[in-house]
């Protein structure tokens, strides 16, 4: 082989070297972002306290029934080599032709989470109880990328938040007793509500990943403010 031979082929072995080191960079600084979520309880002096933050319920604790309040409690892992700032938790649910995109900012929201590091938040349940058909729950970072919950671990959670306790309620305002009850609850955390149109068809369509019976009011006398 001729010189110029041999400057080509240490070419070729230099960009194929370059090319595999800013593969391994690239998989060292991507994101590795993952969320982990449970209820948690937490004890008070009073269920009917208004201003507590959680969900109120009597727990058995052995042999006593304490008062205690339920949130859900988020674990937001980085394992990957570079910092990201993750924005707010989302929680996505279809309703009819559209999707109802629920972005919240419980403290320490927004953060910049280190590489190696992990935080945990919190967040009303009843943001959970509105929907009927959840397609989404995880965070969001900066750039928009989204990390969520893994499928099962979802599907659990969700269950468990529909099954609980909830302060979701159906209301109509006092002054206009003709106006059709409206189903709420009183947002403590920071929240920022959108919608999109739902995502049908064969290009990654909206999939829901947890589903129920749309609820009905109980009580269709119900007079109560608006919260």
């Amino acid at each position: 082989m001729d010189a110029k031979g041999w400057i080509a082929l240490w070419g070729a072995v230099l960009s194929t070297a370059l090319a595999i080191l800013q593969f391994v960079n690239w998989r060292r600084d991507r994101p590795k972002v993952s969320v982990h979520a449970k209820m948690r309880f937490s004890p008070i002096s009073d269920v009917e306290d208004p201003n507590i933050r959680g969900t109120p319920c009597m727990v058995e604790r052995g042999a006593d029934t304490l008062p205690e309040e339920m949130l859900v409690e988020f674990q937001i892992v980085n394992g990957g080599g570079k910092a990201l700032q993750v924005s707010a938790i989302v929680v996505e649910s279809i309703a009819g032709d559209h999707i109802d995109i629920n972005e919240i900012t419980p403290d320490p929201l927004p953060v910049i989470l280190e590489p190696l590091t992990s935080i945990i938040t919190t967040i009303q349940k009843e943001t959970i109880d509105m929907g009927s058909s959840i397609t989404f729950i995880g965070v969001v970072d900066a750039l928009g990328r989204r990390y969520g919950l893994e499928e099962q671990a979802c599907k659990a959670l969700v269950s468990r938040s529909w099954a609980a306790p909830t302060r979701v309620g159906w209301f109509r305002r006092k002054d206009d007793l003709s106006a059709p009850l409206v189903r709420a609850f009183r947002m403590v955390d920071r929240s920022v509500i959108s919608t999109r149109p739902l995502k049908q068809g064969r290009w990654k369509p909206d999939r829901v990943i947890v589903a129920r019976a749309a609820p009905t009011p109980t009580n269709t006398n119900a007079t109560d403010q608006l919260p």
